[in-house]
Parts: C-alpha cells; sequence; structure tokens
C-alpha cells in the first residue's frame, strides 16, 4: 500500500470529480482543515445559520440537481443538529453527503465531552453511516456518493476525526461497485400490462420512484395516450400533465383528496408509476391491487404490488403504453365530478374576513401573476395540504416540499438552495409564519448568498393544521396559538426588503413588481385559518 493524499483532500477531490460545488454547515475547530481542503479543490463552503438548515439545503440541491448535496458539521451538537435534516432526506428520497467531525481515538479513550456515538444514531436515517478511518477513503466516499444517487436515493452519513483528516490516507487497490441489476424482464412486464388491459376501471398514481427530469414526458405520454385518470403525490408534481381532462389532483396530505381516495377505491386496478409509500400514511395502497413500475422495489412491510417491474421507468411507461389496447369504463363525468369535489372542498365562498384573507385566493393571485416556470418552495402545515392540491406545476422539479418526513422549516432552506442551484429561474417559498420562524436566520444566510427568492409568509398565527386534529377529537385548541410577529420589519433587520400586504391587490402588485425587479423579498400576508378547506388530519 502506498502513502498518498490527506483523507481530507481525498474526500474534497472525490466531492468535485462528482460534480459537487457547494457544501453547507456550521463550522467547529475540528473540521476546518475539511473547509481548507474543499476551497483547495474549488468547492465554496457556505456558513449558515443553524445545522438543520444547511441539511435541508443539500437535500434540496439532491432532489434539484440529482447530484448529492453536502452538508457538514462538528462533533456533538452540530452533528445533532443535522438529524431532522438528514431524517427529511432519507424519506423525501433525497440524494446526500452529510459530514460531520469525530472525537479523536485517543481523546475518546480519556473522556466523553461532546462524544456520542454519531454512527450509530445515524444509521437508522441514512442508507448508509460509516466512520472514515483513513484507509481506502478515496473508494468509501466513491461508494457513499454512488449509494446516495441509487434508487431509492437517500443520504449517507460520514463521520471523520480531525487527526484523520490530516493524515496520509492508506490506499489500496480502488474498490468497484456494482450497480443492482433491475428487474423488468419482458415477462413480468407482459403480466403486468396483460393485469392491466383487464382492468375496466383501472387508476393511476404518480410518485417520486423515477428521475423526474428524464421520465416526465414517458409519464405524460402514458396517460394521454390510455386516458386512465391519475393522481400525483405531492413530491410528484410537475411529472404528470395537471391540465389534463384525466388529472384527478393530488393525493396523500393534500387538502381535499377524499374524493380521489373515494375514486382509487372504486378502481379494480391501480397502475403505480413511480409510486413510494413513505409520501402515503392512508390505507388506500393496501387495499387496491397494486401494479408498480418504478425504479426500485416499494414493497415494504405487510405492503406488496401484485405485481412490479423495476427499471428505467421512462422505458418501462412507454412499452407499458404501447402494450395498452383496453378501453377503460371511466365516463368523462366520472372524472369531472371528483375534480368538481375537490375544487368545492378546498375553495372557500369568500375571499377574506376581519382576520385575514382566504388561503386559496392568496395561491390563485400568486399562480396568475408568477411565470409558468418558476419552482416553488412550500413548508409544512395547512398551508402545504392546499398548495398541494390548488398550485398547479407544469414543470418537473418545479415544486419543493418535504412529504415522507413532513420536516417544518424545511420552506425556507429550499428556497434558497433552488435559488442558488437555478439563477435563471424564478422562486419562491409558501411558509407558515411557525416554520418561518424556525428559519428566520437564514435571511442572513440569504444576504450573503446574494440569492433572490420570493419569500410568502402565510400569517395566521396559529398551527391551522393541528387545530383541525384538535376539532376532530372535540378537544380544545390547546398549544396552538401565537403571537402575532411584523415579519416584514424582521426582514428588514436582516437588510432584506420586507413587505405587509392586506388585499389580494397588494399581493398581486408586490409580486409583479418582484417579477419584474427580483431582489430578496419577504411578503407578511394575513390569512384568516377558518377559510382552509378539505383537510384532514
Amino acid at each position: 500500500m502506498n502513502r498518498v493524499e490527506s483523507c481530507a483532500d481525498i474526500l474534497a477531490s472525490e466531492l468535485h470529480s462528482a460534480g459537487i460545488r457547494y457544501v453547507f454547515g456550521h463550522p467547529g475547530g475540528e473540521v476546518v482543515d475539511l473547509i481548507e481542503a474543499l476551497a483547495r479543490h474549488n468547492i465554496e463552503f457556505i456558513l449558515v445559520g443553524h445545522e438543520s438548515a444547511a441539511a435541508f439545503m443539500a437535500g434540496a440541491i439532491g432532489r434539484i440537481t440529482g447530484t448529492p448535496g453536502v452538508c457538514l458539521s462538528t462533533l456533538g451538537p452540530g452533528a445533532c443538529n443535522l438529524l431532522i435534516g438528514i431524517g427529511s432526506a432519507f424519506l423525501d428520497r433525497d440524494p446526500m453527503l452529510a459530514i460531520s467531525a469525530r472525537a479523536t481515538s485517543d481523546v475518546s479513550a480519556r473522556n466523553q465531552k461532546q462524544d456520542i456515538r454519531l454512527n450509530d444514531i445515524f444509521e437508522p436515517v441514512s442508507k448508509w453511516s460509516e466512520a472514515l478511518d483513513g484507509i481506502n477513503t478515496r473508494s468509501t466516499i466513491s461508494r457513499a456518493i454512488q449509494l446516495a444517487r441509487r434508487a431509492p436515493k437517500g443520504p449517507i452519513f460520514l463521520s471523520l476525526p480531525t487527526d484523520i483528516a490530516v493524515q496520509a490516507d492508506c490506499d489500496s487497490d480502488r474498490l468497484h461497485y456494482k450497480e443492482v441489476n433491475s428487474d423488468a424482464s419482458d415477462d413480468r412486464l407482459n403480466q403486468l400490462a396483460k393485469i392491466l388491459n383487464q382492468a375496466s376501471t383501472p387508476v393511476g398514481i404518480v410518485g417520486i420512484g423515477l428521475d423526474p427530469e428524464k421520465d416526465a414526458k414517458a409519464v405524460r405520454h402514458f396517460f394521454s395516450k390510455t386516458g386512465i385518470p391519475f393522481a400525483v403525490l405531492p413530491q410528484a408534481k410537475g411529472i404528470g400533465d395537471e391540465d389534463a381532462e384525466n388529472f384527478l389532483g393530488v393525493v396523500a396530505s393534500a387538502a381535499g383528496d377524499a374524493h380521489i381516495i373515494k375514486c382509487i377505491e372504486k378502481s379494480d386496478v391501480v397502475i403505480a408509476i413511480g409510486f413510494d409509500t413513505v409520501e402515503s400514511a392512508q390505507s388506500w395502497h393496501f387495499d387496491r391491487p397494486i401494479l408498480s413500475i418504478a425504479n426500485a422495489s416499494i414493497a415494504y412491510g405487510d405492503f406488496k404490488p401484485i405485481i412490479e417491474c423495476t427499471g428505467e421507468v421512462g422505458d418501462l411507461a412507454i412499452r407499458l403504453a404501447d402494450s395498452y389496447d383496453s378501453v377503460h369504463s371511466w365516463r368523462h363525468t366520472d372524472i369531472a365530478n371528483v375534480q368538481r369535489h375537490v375544487k368545492l372542498d378546498i375553495e372557500p365562498n369568500q375571499a377574506s374576513s376581519h382576520s385575514g384573507l382566504s388561503p386559496f385566493h392568496v395561491l390563485q393571485v400568486l399562480q396568475e401573476v408568477l411565470p409558468a416556470e418558476t419552482i416553488v418552495s412550500v413548508d409544512v402545515g395547512a398551508h402545504k395540504m392546499l398548495t398541494s392540491q390548488a398550485w398547479r406545476s407544469t414543470l418537473p422539479g418545479s415544486f419543493l416540499v418535504s412529504n415522507g418526513m413532513s420536516s417544518m422549516g424545511y420552506g425556507v432552506p429550499a428556497a434558497l438552495a433552488a435559488s442558488l442551484m437555478r439563477p435563471d429561474r424564478p422562486v419562491i417559498g409558501i411558509i407558515g409564519d411557525g416554520g418561518f420562524g424556525m428559519m428566520v436566520q437564514e435571511l442572513e444566510t440569504a444576504v450573503r448568498m446574494a440569492v433572490k427568492p420570493l419569500l410568502i409568509v402565510f400569517c395566521d398565527r396559529s398551527l391551522a393544521v393541528i387545530k383541525v386534529a384538535q376539532r376532530n377529537r372535540n378537544l380544545p385548541h390547546r398549544g396552538v396559538n401565537f403571537l402575532h410577529v411584523n415579519w416584514a420589519e424582521v426582514a428588514s433587520g436582516f437588510g432584506v426588503r420586507g413587505v405587509n400586504v392586506s388585499t389580494l391587490e397588494e399581493i398581486s402588485k408586490t409580486v409583479g413588481d418582484w417579477v419584474k425587479k427580483q431582489q430578496l423579498t419577504v411578503v407578511a400576508v394575513p390569512i384568516d385559518e377558518t377559510l382552509y378547506g378539505g383537510l384532514t388530519y
């Protein structure tokens, strides 16, 4: 074995070779050597206000680009602060590398200060949790990047002690890791096609178990050719044609989706294209026969499709469309009735009240003013459930939301990441005042990054969706209300343009002005939370 570069330099070199140009984090003294190695390899380290934001940003970049995003922390508390973002990447299927410092072996042998078993902590929420030891670092990082990208995509956690980071690596012959073979034989696909052709009332479901950029055209072709009514899950918005006559809407954590679920329950088979159960806590996928084509098996626990084909989803969808020679028995009026009932559920009779504006009508104004190529980042709460249903996404990868994990705090960091990686496209964040309060410190990060998203804060001074759960159980509203905060003034304290609006007309003008001359802006919108419709919990 030959002595070669330091572990930190090898790590940085492998990241750069993979196309990674940014690392997000909050450093400690234990990672400064690695940060210098990143700089030597033309990778920019971006300081954030909180490690959870670093992990959310890394996950969002992984989703947007397909290349793993990277976050970095010190040991102990810094690493623990990454947990929510790593867990989100795990359940949201976002490729990520999360790197933290680790106590050196000589320190661990003497005391426990800031020394916890990080690799054990992160093992349940990562595809692989590895302690770097200065041996075969290049192959280890190469494998980590491959695993993060491999379906189902997800995070890899790596811990690196300070002493190992600066040591020369012991590198034996480079290890190579092969991709897992797909399971999409002609016989299996023919069986699936036969069952689908025999179905009278099939329904389609589109999820995240595919490549949005590569496979969207094939998915749209499939549903256009077959005419099968279909729904999408929130993270898959923009993949299917949401203006198509056979588009039912959005299921799983989406307002008004009870009507779509009733339609699914009437189906004799569900053709699931990229469906991943991680986005659904509902039971419909247990109760219906599922035919699955996806980039990985979706069998989990007691759930198993009757047939699944794994591989290149676009190719499978094209072949399945070509083999479909049946005519389903759904009438146009059946589909139109579902669409109508969903709209009746989510659209209130009034656009405003003395307490604030209707969130549905606010979204309508935003959709009317913003260009079709706008990227939308949505936080978690009542506004997520409504926006998932009411917003029309025309392009794949244009709707960023945490739905597998459903993490509050996601919206602001994801908007910053999208604005950084897609500077040629308008980027907005739709965030509740609760979630905005969790990440308001990242406005300072945004100013340093010179990104220009428009952050729309829905201010209802409550955790509105939790109130739904309390009402459903005939419980009082405890622990769900908070005081008014003037978020526009708070934004101005960070040097960010802050705007208070009170009417739909003011929103239209403010957003229209931003489209013409984009600058980092926070718009505080008063919302009447009683005007949310179609919410369940």
